[in-house]
């Protein structure tokens, strides 16, 4: 087991780390710790584990480090294991994975997994960034972390705000609380396997919390599931 190790977590989110370590230790369990020193070396450090030969590479940090993670082993049939140390743990939560170092230990020891279904952005000019959680332009991150289905199975969940201005944006934020967001006026949820994005090139956008640029053109599914340990 490799663990893929995001040192910018704080210092009682480390602790949980280490006691993570210690359990899967004293039952045995043989693991090497992989930190990384910049953004995208979680990627090349899980890629460069499975092509090794792990079975199962852990992301121990927040939704950004799972999401390199899990970019690295897309395709390879490596498990994506997790250690929830960041601020949100979007990922962790909706697949109500364990945060209790014991019961972390536990599920990366058992190794039992579930599919997680990626999605791949790709721009004009043809670079591609996979994710594992969400995909948003324009006004949506409160939306997408209390909206965004899991993803066992391919295909996207699609929110579109037919009202643009800063008036829109107002009641929107204002109903996402309240539990009304879903019912508002000039909202639209759509299932689709293929997004394709026209119009301004210059809007900003993110993927897996992260900023993405350039925006994409093209959202598809990914070519293959990754599975995802869950105890």
């Amino acid at each position: 087991m490799v663990i893929v190790f995001n040192p910018a977590a704080g210092n009682r989110r480390v602790h949980r780390l280490w006691r993570v370590l210690d359990i899967l230790a004293a039952n045995g369990v043989r693991c090497e710790v992989a930190r990384t020193t910049g953004a995208g070396e979680a990627r090349e450090l899980a890629a460069a584990a499975a092509a090794s030969g792990a079975r199962q590479v852990v992301a121990a940090g927040g939704d950004g480090t799972i999401a390199e993670v899990a970019s690295g082993l897309l395709g390879t049939g490596a498990a994506l294991g997790v250690i929830p140390l960041g601020t949100a743990n979007v990922l962790a939560h909706e697949y109500a994975l364990p945060f209790a170092p014991r019961a972390v230990a536990a599920a990366l020891a058992f190794g039992r997994t579930r599919p997680l279904w990626p999605g791949i952005a790709e721009d004009a000019a043809g670079g591609t960034r996979p994710f594992v959680q969400m995909l948003g332009i324009g006004f949506d991150a409160a939306v997408v972390h209390r909206l965004s289905p899991r993803p066992g199975e391919p295909g996207f969940s699609v929110v579109l705000f037919d009202r643009p201005g800063p008036w829109a944006a107002l009641c929107y934020g204002a109903a996402l609380p309240l539990g009304r967001l879903a019912t508002a006026p000039g909202i639209r949820r759509l299932r689709a396997r293929v997004v394709e994005v026209i119009g301004n090139r210059d809007l900003r956008a993110q993927t897996d919390g992260d900023p993405a640029a350039p925006a994409p053109r093209i959202i598809r599914d990914a070519s293959c599931v990754l599975p995802l340990v869950v105890g």
